[in-house]
């Protein structure tokens, strides 16, 4: 059983993750949009190759795990300041250190098919699920370079009504065991 939907670039098959729901070692799954290449802009911001993670904020506080000392507050939290706003993006502690932005600012983002999304901060964090907060590439010659990655968690809901409906991943919550996949 699955969904046929038009994404931006052609048509997906949407599987029917219920499916994976039913399997009774699963406690929980999310389904979680990313794009490593988006870019933002804001007031006397332009970042190119930003991260976006679209998320349903009620599945990925039930299933995606953070050790709590990682984040000043609770990883719900910020997922409750999500909830309020359809329009709320939870953002890399960087735009607020590096790009000057502060809760309530408000930013767009888009993606290839440069439809702009339009978002307000409701909260910085410096760890994140699925987020690498900087990336270092080493050369040859025995140098490196450490580059600041940004992030963007939006609603998967907005991401999917701008850029249509396109392949996410399905996050899984089990009690350990990962054999049942595979089997």
């Amino acid at each position: 059983n699955f969904t046929l939907a038009k994404g931006r670039y052609g048509v997906y098959e949407e599987p029917d993750y219920g499916i994976y729901e039913a399997m009774p070692e699963v406690e929980s799954l999310a389904r979680v949009y990313t794009n490593d290449a988006i870019e933002v802009k804001g007031r006397n911001v332009s970042i190119k190759n930003a991260q976006l993670m679209g998320i349903h904020t009620i599945e990925f506080g039930e299933t995606a795990q953070i050790d709590p000392h990682l984040l000043p507050e609770h990883i719900n939290t910020y997922l409750n300041a999500m909830a309020v706003d359809q329009n709320a993006v939870l953002v890399s502690e960087n735009f607020r250190e590096k790009q000057g932005l502060e809760i309530g600012s408000v930013i767009y983002y888009n993606g290839a098919n440069s439809d702009s999304v339009y978002g307000v901060i409701a909260g910085f964090v410096p760890y994140w699920p699925g987020y690498q907060a900087t990336t270092t590439t080493e050369y040859s010659d025995g140098s490196s370079i450490v580059v600041d990655n940004y992030l963007v968690v939006a609603h998967l809901g907005q991401v999917q009504d701008a850029f249509g409906i396109t392949p996410y991943d399905i996050w899984l919550k089990t009690g350990g065991e990962s054999q049942f996949m595979y089997d």
